[in-house]
């Protein structure tokens, strides 16, 4: 109960001030907001909404992390998809791409690595739940159309390896797109969505 009233004070300072965070259009489809950030750590709520964001650069959803992550759903639900990605002779499925983010810009480079992809398992994580990933762990999420969905997440880096996703097998050019700043009028209006939801416990 005191973490859920300390959330809902955090809250409700971004609502009354959106300015004082700094959120972006992620490319996989969320509103990213970073509370607080160092060296090796990150703790930012990401916020699914059912309006369309100013997403930019290619939407491929199953991709893999260089960092540990901890999420806890703060309202609604989030569809996590987990992936075996392994090595074949034929029947490629995607092409591996290597990300690099610097000072809000994402860059996606082809590697010459063709994989066979395969989802392994699909779980649905429910509001005041946890779900967990280990660094190299391929998966995609979803929220279902039209809804609100929120987590609080904590990430760690834990050794220098690249992030990477999953793109068309065709081997393209090295693509480059930026993280688009959130009005504070959307900022405003995402965190009265999600405040909405807790207080309905949904």
């Amino acid at each position: 109960m005191a973490a859920s009233l300390a959330l809902c004070q955090v809250l409700k300072g971004i609502w009354r001030c959106p300015e004082s965070v700094i959120a972006v259009w992620h490319p996989q489809r969320f509103m990213c907001l970073e509370l607080s950030q160092c060296l090796s750590s990150a703790l930012q709520m990401h916020i699914w909404l059912a309006r369309p964001g100013e997403y930019t650069g290619p939407q491929w959803p199953i991709h893999q992390h260089n960092w540990s992550l901890l999420s806890y759903v703060i309202c609604g639900s989030i569809e996590n998809k987990l992936y075996t990605v392994r090595s074949c002779q034929s029947g490629f499925t995607h092409r591996i791409y290597i990300v690099a983010y610097y000072q809000g810009i994402n860059r996606l480079r082809p590697t010459n690595k063709l994989t066979c992809c395969e989802e392994v398992r699909c779980e649905v994580i429910a509001n005041g739940n946890y779900y967990e990933l280990r660094p190299g762990t391929y998966h995609s999420v979803n929220v279902s159309e039209g809804k609100v969905a929120a987590t609080l997440t904590v990430s760690r880096k834990v050794d220098n390896r690249s992030a990477k996703v999953l793109g068309p097998i065709e081997k393209g050019r090295i693509l480059t797109s930026s993280r688009v700043r959130c009005q504070d009028n959307v900022v405003r209006h995402a965190v009265g969505l999600v405040l909405k939801r807790i207080s309905n416990n949904d």
